[in-house]
């Protein structure tokens, strides 16, 4: 007999009178992130009463990510965007997913994000508006697909607009004279100045939406961790139960619906373990567990299925785990991958870094390299548009650091990933006149120094055909490594991604509203969205437009917060 986990067994309701206070709204909505402020805006809008259950204390709110995707919004128009045929979204996305996602979600988001962003931006203040555009111009060769998947400009960059960009600088492997970094000022007691949070962020904008559903009407109750939902005689989801740090229970009554966008569950390591299947096995062999602590603990998904819904099936995806083979200047970039014993292992260029990196975290513990030569500016030119691809508007920067190792032949450099990661073993760049002396700089020797110097002329030779005849690389992006100096990242210990976050959730019907695990017919007065709900990114988080999390987040977020407040 299975057992249970401890995660997925119902809270007992707590004493009648250990509930301090009640409160009656049309729309009640667990969360105040992008997906859940979305819909108590777009309920407000639409004349219910409103009001927002938020964990985090109103003073210290934030929320993680910068980068919104959309197409066809009137802003990125203005910006560059070019107008995209929704259709192309959503056979892209049911590709990329294998038809495993809910075709009426994918189809909602490539008919509405568009009108949906300019619907988020257009009412905020001018110095938020000031945002950047990812990839564009976007790489000149690039046709708009490659290797059978597409990608579309329209992502914007949020910046923080309290941050003060003048007293960046580059970081210390970006400095070709030696450290980076701020120029130092004097602050209080001689200390430079701090600046405050993040220089990306979207928290300024969710911020001032909360000031707008403020206004109209809508509440927000700050502090207050969602424990468990309360049924009616019927069934019917009439109230969500929360408590605050003191442990004093609360009722938030909803007259059409509660809506669940609570995010996901990256934060709490057993529901990972026990529901991110292939995640599960891969840091069982042998990984160590890469918990980010800004992932959310999963409780609105537990609340979910306590009151019967049931979880999206597997394989279940999250936001870069399962991937591996970090190309450190190069980032995702579609350039030679080759495992510890110096053999390559995959296209390069299949689904950007998503897709490569699945076979990297499938490789023999050890190094990864990635491996270019001099043309490495022209060969931006033909990346894809896929997070982690670098923008050839960045080369300078890129420059920088080449310069360092141009002059040392080996630099020592930081891990990637969340602040435990830089604890573990440095990675290393290297330069030299030979792919012989190359591997030599790494410190690959015997057989597989033999392999890697085989592998990069094996690569040469197909390029020159024009045709990857072992992996089937895109032609436009099989470009030859022979033109000197030659640089190669080693990313010195093999690991599978930290895990930023889950995308995976509770099975949801076209209106968002929870599907009941006994008879698969909605529950009612019960809808997920956002990282709650499921089938969104099934098997792994992909980006046909970067920053398509928040973009779908938003976009179904504002959908069924309208949906709820016009239906009971």
């Amino acid at each position: 007999m299975t057992s249970i986990p401890q995660w997925a067994i119902p809270m007992e309701p707590v004493p009648e009178d250990q509930i301090v206070k009640t409160y009656t709204a049309d729309v009640v909505i667990l969360g105040a992130g992008y997906s859940g402020t979305a819909a108590a805006r777009a309920a407000a809008e639409a004349g219910a009463s409103v009001l927002v259950v938020e964990q985090q204390q109103e003073k210290n709110f934030q929320c993680f990510g910068a980068q919104y995707g959309s197409v066809n919004s009137e802003f990125m128009k203005k910006r560059g965007a070019p107008e995209v045929d929704p259709v192309d979204i959503i056979a892209d996305w049911q590709r990329r997913s294998l038809n495993r996602a809910n075709p009426a979600l994918v189809r909602q988001f490539a008919y509405n994000t568009g009108s949906t962003f300019d619907w988020y931006i257009n009412p905020l203040p001018e110095e938020m508006k000031n945002v950047m555009t990812f990839m564009n111009p976007w790489p000149k060769h690039f046709e708009g697909e490659l290797n059978g998947y597409r990608n579309y400009v329209g992502t914007a960059i949020f910046r923080n607009s309290k941050f003060d960009f003048s007293q960046m600088g580059p970081p210390p492997e970006m400095d070709e004279d030696g450290p980076g970094g701020p120029p130092p000022q004097e602050g209080k007691d001689g200390e430079p100045p701090k600046m405050p949070g993040n220089p990306l962020s979207m928290t300024e904008s969710i911020q001032f939406t909360h000031g707008m559903i403020r206004d109209m009407g809508g509440q927000f109750v700050f502090g207050i961790t969602g424990e468990y939902l309360e049924k009616d005689e019927t069934g019917r989801v009439v109230a969500l139960i929360g408590r605050n740090y003191k442990k004093e229970y609360f009722r938030f009554k909803a007259n059409n619906g509660v809506i669940l966008a609570a995010g996901d569950f990256s934060g709490n390591k057993q529901m990972v373990m026990d529901l991110l299947n292939e995640y599960a096995d891969l840091t069982e062999n042998g990984e160590k567990f890469p918990y980010q602590p800004a992932g959310r603990k999963g409780k609105g998904i537990q609340m979910g299925l306590w009151a019967g819904g049931k979880m999206e099936p597997g394989p279940r995806g999250g936001m870069w785990c399962c991937v591996g083979g970090n190309g450190g200047p190069m980032d995702g970039s579609a350039f030679l991958r080759l495992n510890k014993h110096g053999k390559r292992y995959t296209n390069e260029g299949i689904m950007g870094y998503w897709g490569a990196g699945l076979q990297g975290a499938r490789q023999p513990k050890g190094a990864i390299y990635t491996v270019w030569d001099s043309n490495w500016r022209e060969e931006l030119e033909y990346q894809t548009l896929d997070h982690t691809a670098l923008e050839p508007s960045g080369a300078d920067m890129i420059t920088r650091q080449l310069r360092q190792v141009e002059k040392n032949g080996l630099v020592e450099m930081r891990p990637m990933g969340p602040p435990g990661a830089k604890k573990g073993p440095s990675n290393y760049l290297a330069c030299a006149n030979s792919i012989e002396e190359l591997a030599d700089r790494l410190g690959v020797t015997g057989t597989d120094k033999e392999n890697f110097i085989a592998s990069v002329a094996r690569y040469n030779e197909l390029a020159h055909k024009g045709k990857d005849e072992d992996f089937a690389k895109d032609p436009r992006q099989l470009h030859p490594i022979e033109k000197g100096p030659f640089y190669a990242f080693c990313e010195n210990e093999r690991k599978v991604g930290f895990l930023m976050v889950t995308v995976c959730g509770l099975v949801v019907d076209e209106h968002q509203q929870v599907i009941a695990k006994a008879d698969d017919e909605p529950i009612p007065g019960l809808y997920a969205t956002g990282n709650c709900s499921g089938e969104r990114f099934p098997i792994l988080y992909t980006t046909p437009v970067a920053g398509v999390s928040i973009g779908i987040a938003i976009t179904l977020g504002r959908i069924v917060g309208d949906y709820v407040a016009r239906n009971k």
